[in-house]
């Protein structure tokens, strides 16, 4: 089986879950990249796009050119309405099925981040136009795949797969905590991943020291709380040894997927406090994590002192937060269930 993809920018990509390289293992795949450079010892085909501003029909005419050159099966893009756009344009120019990856509810970021109503009606026009268009669609919650159901009905297929974790490299380590309570925050401190929220359960909990890694809204740098302490990007490969180094790990959300920090903060044995959105309240169970039900600071400041004041414990729901990562969130079951996709809508088209 043969796949055209599409990415802007391979500098990007690379802070990404290795999903791609993943289909690789079964599947041959032809990437089209506009900014970047090819991975070295990838298993992906790259090809270096001429456009070099992401305008969707000159980008669609390098991808579809793409598809006939190497006879590919199916297009697979990922959300984002460039992406989106430009594999449905590409799917109309070659005649070729076309799946879409969904991780965001883009919708709802729309919405939370203020956009303009009249734009974001004229992105929900389009996304539903290209959702109608495609071939099949993968998604990795129960509310993206309500979300896509409700738009396409059941003429074609909406299929739930969850991404998987490297548990050899998301790992148990024997890290020193720097402090008596360290809570690891990897969001950053941005307002949709709940940086108004940190700040204030921060203030209310000087004894609980949080390193923060991610990008940052620059409303939230200065001036930070003393026990808030904002080490910036760090790149995949290090992100083990600040899982290891943390207690607990905080994301106090407003809006997610299945969000990778979940999955890589218990395959560390972290056990994880997090908001009740997206996929979280479907795959953190009590056994070694908290779904806050209400989004308060009063609420995450108890749940958080409550879990902090027992160590042992925190370090057995760890042990458990590992086994469930290491048994259900697998590259395998990832690419099992998305070949089966794939031959699904072949056999369809």
């Amino acid at each position: 089986m043969k796949i055209a993809t599409i990415v802007k920018d391979l500098n990007v990509y690379r802070n990404y879950p290795p999903f791609l390289e993943k289909l690789t293992e079964k599947v041959e795949l032809h990437l089209l990249h506009l900014r970047g450079e090819a991975f070295e010892g990838s298993r992906i085909r790259f090809y270096k796009s001429k456009v070099r501003r992401p305008l969707s029909l000159l980008a669609a005419r390098e991808l579809a050119r793409l598809v006939n050159r190497v006879e590919a099966d199916i297009i697979y893009v990922l959300d984002g309405i460039f992406y989106e756009k430009v594999g449905l344009i590409a799917s109309k120019m070659t005649g070729k099925a076309l799946v879409v990856r969904l991780r965001t509810n883009e919708l709802e970021v729309r919405k939370l981040s203020g956009e303009n109503p009249l734009k974001t009606f004229l992105w929900h026009q389009v996304h539903k136009c290209v959702l109608r268009g495609s071939s099949g669609i993968s998604v990795i919650s129960h509310e993206l795949k309500e979300y896509a159901q409700r738009v396409v009905g059941d003429r074609k297929p909406v299929k739930l797969i969850y991404h998987g974790v490297d548990c050899h490299q998301f790992r148990p380590m024997g890290v020193n905590k720097p402090y008596e309570n360290v809570v690891l925050v990897v969001n950053g401190l941005r307002r949709l991943k709940g940086a108004e929220m940190l700040l204030k359960v921060a203030k209310q909990t000087p004894k609980v020291h949080y390193i923060v890694v991610g990008g940052a809204d620059k409303a939230y740098l200065a001036p930070l709380p003393p026990n808030v302490h904002y080490h910036g990007f760090i790149e995949r490969e290090n992100m083990p040894t600040y899982y290891n180094m943390a207690h607990l790990t905080l994301m106090p959300t407003l809006t997610e997927g299945l969000p990778d920090v979940l999955l890589e903060s218990l395959a560390c044995g972290t056990p994880v406090v997090a908001s009740k959105v997206g996929e979280i309240p479907f795959v953190l169970k009590e056994a070694f994590g908290w779904v806050v039900e209400e989004y308060s600071s009063e609420v995450y400041v108890k749940v958080l002192l409550e879990a902090l004041n027992d160590k042992e414990r925190l370090r057995e729901m760890g042990m458990k937060g590992r086994e469930y990562v290491v048994k259900n969130f697998t590259w395998d079951k990832f690419l099992n269930e998305t070949l089966k996709l794939f031959e699904e809508v072949l056999g369809q088209h």
